[in-house]
């Protein structure tokens, strides 16, 4: 467990300010997901919150997960 939280605590270093907006992203929109089943004002975009969401966090997988040539 300790090498995991290690592994993403050096991989969240590397996070350039676009993937600290993108995670960003990704948390509001579950805040947003999570108010939409509790208040009815967001249901009208609730498609667009989930594709936000869906595709703010496969960006943060993506880059935390995968290597790029550039990294070691």
């Amino acid at each position: 467990m300790r090498e995991w939280i290690a592994y993403l605590a050096s991989a969240i270093r590397k996070f350039s300010p676009v993937d600290v907006l993108v995670l960003k992203l990704f948390l509001v929109t579950v805040g947003v997901i999570f108010g939409v089943y509790l208040y009815d004002f967001f249901n009208s975009i609730i498609t667009v919150v989930w594709m936000v969401f869906a595709l703010s966090w496969m960006y943060i997988i993506a880059r935390v997960f995968i290597k790029t040539n550039n990294q070691q």
